[in-house]
């Protein structure tokens, strides 16, 4: 048993990149989540891009309003191939959009925050998001362990189905030859 007086392990909080332009707003969004993650401000692009460098972030709340198409910039800084995990992306748009921020590969789009009732709601679709993330992260892994043998590390049947699945008519005579 260990001593009765042995320091407890200090558990460290998730990051938290918030990326807004507007002071107010940013406050608000602060103030709401420092509670529970360690929260990362950031002002405009430059700032965001050089705060996530060497940290391990559980989610991004980034506002489409950023200067000079900063959260195109952001996005595709954190969905790059270099990037080792997908990371929870949360986009905060004005009342009423000038343009359509589908075509950003984003988790989700909320409004940003007015009161304390947006603000609830906030806190509720960013730890959805991250649970989100963290069962397809799960799942990805899973369906790899699936696939290989345990002992030898190869495909196994259900993992040469799902090879043979995803191939194209014009693979199959490279795939023939590697099979």
């Amino acid at each position: 048993a260990p001593p009765v007086n042995a320091p407890k392990p200090v558990q460290s909080r998730q990051s938290l990149l918030v990326v807004e332009e507007e002071p107010h707003c940013r406050s608000l969004l602060l103030s709401a989540f420092s509670e529970i993650y360690q929260v990362i401000p950031a002002a405009d692009c430059t700032q965001a891009l050089s705060a996530r460098e060497g940290c391990e972030l559980a989610a991004v709340i980034v506002s489409s309003t950023l200067p000079d198409a900063g959260a195109r910039k952001i996005v595709s800084a954190l969905r790059g191939s270099d990037v080792p995990r997908r990371i929870p992306i949360l986009l905060l748009t004005p009342p009423e959009p000038e343009t359509p921020n589908q075509e950003l590969d984003v988790d989700d789009i909320a409004c940003k925050p007015r009161d304390s009732l947006c603000l609830y709601c906030l806190r509720r679709r960013v730890e959805w998001i991250i649970a989100r993330s963290a069962g397809q992260a799960r799942e990805r892994a899973m369906i790899s362990e699936a696939c290989r043998d345990y002992l030898t590390g190869l495909l196994n049947r259900r993992g040469l189905k799902r090879a043979l699945d995803a191939l194209r008519p014009e693979d199959y005579p490279l795939a023939l030859y590697l099979f």
